[in-house]
């Protein structure tokens, strides 16, 4: 869809004669003239209904990535987001990857493009908050539009909306791209489509944090979201689970690997675990939602002040980048490789049938709640949704449905997973079940049963590796028996071949 319908079909800038890029009410001198457009309008509906947190609005006649400030009255300021609009306007240049040997350049509208009254941008960032620039709009056409709906919540327009040029040319004809190593910022396909695939691929995987714990033991953990499967409370109990002989690994440890994204700095992230039984039903760890941070500060006051109060342990902090944080980003192959964290988990002091959470914790882009030293007007603090959701616990908007919720929280919860003890002769294994509704795998949570599931894992490893020496003996022995045959039938042919030829005359020649 494009929200300039006709402007498309006409294969024209204009709506008619009137430029939608310029019709929202922000910085303007003259409020009959916004919401002009039916673009305009289709625009402004949409967001008056949603909380959007990250966009981009693609152009064409130069090429940039821009952010805040493009408004003619803040020519010489900065913005109060303009850290983490400068951080994220680097990951998409660097994640698009280069066009003709150059990235895009990146820096404010003010200084890349030009300044503009009514920019869509500005009023997605500033509408709701910068109040002394947006008025109501009266226009004339199409038989006006109610004033009401350009009247905004307080927390409706603050979004980071950036602003992408794509390229010099509106209509280029070369260096197009294809669909050949599209994840590759210098993939042999790399072109203006793909580089914009993979900018718009970037703005998606930062709009939230998140932890996904990715192996334990060198065990890979498949993906964890099943289509059309009910997540419910503790499901993931069954759905991420391993299984660890009594005694763990060496020194009873069983190591862990988990990765951070949907930001830039990793400020802090550990392991934290403890037994299910010993998490109350009614505490916010239930493996599908993100705990406030009142949740939590209540929960482990109660803790603190209980003879619980060690029922979690934790394992040694660590710092450091996501993968869009290293400006190294995936080629395809190894995403996040050089990214991933790595610790280990006591579990020496467990015994047979006990079940162990095991969540990755993360604390990102804690920087971003700064502002630039000194040119920031009013000295403002960030004012995004897509800053304070993950640096201010006390920011809280929900739309005017009351459907959408941007809760600010410091710290991000993996989906747990689930470590089961079994014997001390009990192979180390995934024993995840992806459907949680599928009855007939339920039996791993049987105690009794762990060590014969065990059992048979091994019994099924031992019988593949004999299979597979028969096979390899039965193989040998086949081309032992051809080689041989193929030996037989030469030396047959070079007997033939040392046959005498008797002529007509007595004389014998050997041929």
């Amino acid at each position: 869809p494009t929200a300039n319908a006709l402007g498309f079909f006409r294969n024209k800038r204009e709506e008619g004669n009137i430029d939608p890029n310029r019709d929202f009410p922000y910085d303007l001198q003259d409020y009959t003239r916004c919401m002009v457009s039916i673009a305009g309008r289709s625009v402004n509906e949409i967001f008056r209904s949603h909380l959007f947190q990250l966009a981009v609005t693609f152009h064409g006649g130069m090429e940039a990535v821009g952010y805040e400030w493009g408004a003619p009255s803040y020519s010489s300021f900065v913005a109060p987001d303009s850290l983490s609009q400068a951080d994220i306007s680097r990951v998409y240049s660097t994640f698009g990857g280069e066009v003709k040997g150059k990235t895009y350049p990146v820096g404010t509208m003010n200084e890349l493009v030009y300044p503009v009254r009514g920019g869509m941008e500005d009023w997605a960032y500033a509408g709701s908050w910068d109040t002394q620039r947006v008025n109501q709009c009266k226009p004339r056409t199409y038989g006006g539009y109610d004033a009401e709906k350009t009247k905004y919540g307080n927390g409706t327009l603050r979004m980071f909306n950036v602003l992408v040029e794509t390229s010099d040319s509106k209509e280029p004809q070369t260096n197009i791209g294809t669909d050949e190593d599209l994840f590759n910022p210098k993939g042999k396909g790399s072109g203006h489509v793909p580089r914009n695939i993979r900018l718009a691929l970037s703005m998606i995987d930062l709009v939230e944090p998140y932890v996904v714990i990715n192996s334990v033991e060198d065990i890979p953990f498949e993906e964890d979201i099943i289509p059309g499967i009910e997540v419910y409370t503790r499901s993931c109990i069954k759905t991420r689970a391993v299984l660890v002989p009594e005694g763990g690994l060496e020194f009873g440890m069983v190591p862990f690997s988990w990765t951070v994204g949907g930001g830039i700095t990793v400020d802090e992230t550990y392991l934290m675990y403890a037994k299910w039984d010993d998490i109350a039903e009614t505490s916010p760890f239930d493996g599908t939602t993100q705990p406030t941070q009142k949740q939590l500060d209540d929960f482990f006051a109660d803790l603190e002040s209980s003879e619980n109060k060690n029922t979690f342990k934790y394992s040694d902090k660590q710092t450091g980048k996501t993968s869009w944080g290293t400006y190294n980003p995936f080629d395809g192959e190894n995403y996040h490789k050089d990214t991933a964290f790595t610790s280990t988990i006591d579990v020496s002091g467990l015994r047979k049938g006990d079940k162990l959470a095991v969540f990755a914790v993360a604390k990102v882009d804690q920087s971003w709640k700064d502002n630039v030293d000194g040119n920031v007007k009013g000295n403002l603090a960030p004012q995004t949704h897509v800053v304070n959701a993950r640096t201010n616990p006390e920011w809280r908007y929900e739309s005017t449905d009351g459907e959408q919720l941007v809760q600010g929280r410091l710290l991000w919860f993996s989906v747990p997973v689930t470590v089961v003890v079994g014997s001390a002769k009990t192979a180390f294994m995934e024993i995840s079940i992806r459907n949680p509704l599928d009855e007939s795998e339920l039996e791993w949570i049987d105690d009794d049963l762990l060590e014969e599931r065990s059992y048979r894992f091994l019994f099924t490893v031992i019988v593949s590796a004999y299979g597979i020496i028969f096979i390899g003996l039965v193989i040998w022995k086949l081309m032992h028996i051809r080689d041989k045959k193929l030996r037989h039938e030469h030396r047959g042919i070079q007997m033939r071949e040392c046959d005498t030829l008797q002529l007509d005359n007595g004389i014998t020649i050997l041929s």
